[in-house]
């Protein structure tokens, strides 16, 4: 099983849930997953497994936890957290890792 967790108006694709458990077959991508979320080609989202930035190309394993966030609009940007910077991604982790 892989656990997804979503956040903010992504929830509805969990039926409202925070969180819900996939069953997927053996090499099973990001994209395979979002298909059974039911994304379409317009939305936009970012999404970790495990704490790390994925693509749709990631190949998900049993026991992996996916969390799925609409995609963060506007250009390049850092932010000085504890006097340590991040690029937008690596805050996105970060904080993904800290709501777990």
């Amino acid at each position: 099983m892989i656990q997804v967790k979503a956040y903010g108006i992504l929830k509805k694709h969990l039926d409202g849930k925070d969180k819900a458990e996939f069953s997927l077959e053996r090499g099973s991508t990001v994209s395979n997953l979002f298909r059974k979320l039911r994304k379409t080609r317009s939305d936009r989202w970012m999404v970790v497994v495990n704490g790390k930035i994925a693509t749709e190309n990631t190949i998900l394993n049993e026991g992996d936890i996916v969390s799925i966030f609409e995609a963060i609009a506007g250009g390049t940007c850092t932010w000085n957290l504890e006097k340590r910077k991040f690029s937008r991604n690596a805050f996105l982790a970060e904080y993904v890792n800290m709501v777990s």
